[in-house]
């Protein structure tokens, strides 16, 4: 099911740039209502004849730009296997150091490839 709303006939597309200016506008007011753990198609629609022409795909585009991001905290397992709460001490920064360190270590083993021996061996061909 699609709750994207329909493009409308009548309906004029926003110049460049006019719908940027016109979320930024309503930015404060749209975080209030993400906070508020709003959907997002109710907040498109409450402020629709106020964003200019704005579509529904621009608008969560914008607000997914805007939003800050967040990693999920990693859960430790105890010694009997049960998953216990991440620790208060872990913040984003050490996580994204963390991740960081791991991307940097090398997967190569220190060979090059050799290529193996060639079937029909073009000598023979000819």
């Amino acid at each position: 099911m699609d709750q994207t709303p329909e493009h409308k006939p009548g309906a004029e597309r926003a110049a460049w740039g006019e719908g940027r200016i016109a979320y930024a506008a309503h930015a404060s007011h749209i975080q209030q209502l993400i906070a508020q753990k709003w959907p997002l198609i109710k907040i498109y629609r409450e402020l629709e004849s106020q964003l200019l022409g704005l579509s529904y795909q621009q608008f969560t585009y914008h607000v997914r730009r805007q939003t800050p991001k967040t990693a999920p905290a990693p859960r430790a397992q105890d010694d009997n296997g049960s998953v216990s709460a991440p620790e208060q001490s872990q913040t984003l920064e050490t996580i994204e150091r963390n991740q960081d360190e791991q991307n940097k270590t090398p997967n190569r083993t220190g060979k090059r490839f050799v290529p193996g021996p060639r079937v029909p061996d073009p000598s023979q061909l000819y």
